[in-house]
C-alpha cells in the first residue's frame, strides 16, 4: 500500500512538471508564431510587408470648418483654393502592417524615441520603425500605442487557439524601461504604420517608417 501512495505521487508530481513544460512551450511559440497569408484567425495573417494597392486620389483638406476627406482625382475642380487645401496622392502600394522578428531597440539622437529593430522573414534583412515614447510634432495625435494579441489554449473548442480582442496602451505611457521587459528577441512584431493623410505611411527624417502601432501575440493578455 505504502508503494501504491508513492508511485501516486510521482505521477502526480511528474504530472505537474509535464503541464508546465507544455505551457512554457506553448508560451514560447505563442510569442513566435507567424500565421500563413490566408489565415482568418488573426486580423494580421501573413510575414514581411502586407500592403494593398491605393489608386490615384485627392485628400481635401478644410481650411475653415469640416472634415477632411478622400476624393476622386476628377473631383478636384469642385473644391474652390480659397475654401480647401487640396494633396494629390498618386497611385501606390499603401503598406498596411509588417510582421516581423523583434532583434533589438536602438536609441535616437536628441529624443526619447527609439527605432525597434525586425528582421523581415521574407528578406531576411533588418528593418527600422521609429516609435514614440514621448509626444511630438513628428507623431501629433498618432503616438504608438502596444497591443497585445492574446493567443489561448482553448480545450473544448473548435480551434486550438482563439485571438481574443487586444489589450491597448500608449508606449510613452508605459515607458521605456517596462516595454524592454515586454519583448524577447525572436518574438513576433506587428507594426503598422502611422497614416496622417497625405502621408499614407508616414516616415522620418532618416526615411523609416513611424509605427502607430505594435502588437505582440502572446499567451494571456497583460500589458
Amino acid at each position: 500500500m505504502k508503494k501504491f501512495w508513492i508511485y501516486i505521487c510521482i505521477d502526480i508530481f511528474l504530472g505537474i512538471v509535464v503541464y508546465f513544460i507544455i505551457i512554457h512551450v506553448y508560451s514560447l511559440w505563442a510569442r513566435r508564431q507567424i500565421y500563413p497569408t490566408n489565415n482568418t484567425s488573426t486580423e494580421y495573417p501573413g510575414y514581411g510587408h502586407i500592403s494593398r494597392p491605393f489608386s490615384e486620389q485627392i485628400f481635401v483638406l478644410p481650411k475653415g470648418e469640416g472634415r477632411p476627406k478622400f476624393d476622386n482625382s476628377e473631383s478636384k475642380s469642385i473644391y474652390p483654393a480659397d475654401l480647401y487645401d487640396i494633396f494629390t496622392i498618386p497611385s501606390q502600394d499603401q503598406l498596411l502592417y509588417v510582421v516581423g522578428s523583434f532583434q533589438m531597440w536602438e536609441d535616437i539622437s536628441g529624443s526619447k524615441d527609439k527605432y525597434i529593430v525586425i528582421k523581415n522573414p521574407e528578406t531576411k534583412k533588418l528593418e527600422k520603425f521609429r516609435v514614440a515614447f514621448e509626444q511630438s510634432d513628428l507623431f501629433k495625435d498618432n503616438e504608438t500605442a502596444l497591443s497585445i494579441e492574446n493567443i489561448s489554449l482553448k480545450f473544448g473548442s473548435k480551434k486550438l487557439n482563439e485571438i481574443e480582442k487586444p489589450k491597448t496602451a500608449n508606449l510613452y505611457e508605459i515607458g521605456y524601461e517596462k516595454m524592454i521587459a515586454m519583448i524577447s528577441k525572436g518574438d513576433t512584431v506587428i507594426i503598422e504604420p502611422v497614416f496622417d493623410p497625405p502621408d499614407l505611411s508616414k516616415k522620418d527624417e532618416n526615411r523609416n517608417f513611424l509605427a502607430s502601432w505594435l502588437i505582440l501575440r502572446k499567451v494571456g493578455g497583460n500589458l
